[in-house]
């Protein structure tokens, strides 16, 4: 089973709540037309962001999505994946 994309409001990667988060600077992200970032979702529930350090990339997987550049950002990440 794959995963899907999913949205999240901006607030998500602007303002997160508690826990472990990758910080992103600088980066190229995938934002639908309600202004939500895109995230790709995984049949266990982690969300990997959608964005990239390279507007290109971004812009060839955005589909019928726009393309944004966000100066910073957080991002929920599990720390066992860096252990």
């Amino acid at each position: 089973m794959s995963g899907t994309i999913t949205y999240r409001p901006r607030a998500f990667i602007t303002d997160p709540a508690e826990g472990t988060v990758a910080v992103i600077r600088g980066s190229w992200w995938r934002v639908n037309a309600t202004g939500e970032v895109a995230f790709y979702q995984t049949p266990d529930g982690y969300l990997a962001p959608q964005c990239s350090k390279h507007e290109g990339i971004v812009r060839r997987l955005a589909g019928d999505d726009r393309v944004e550049f966000i100066p910073l950002a957080f991002a929920p990440i599990r720390i066992e994946d860096y252990l």
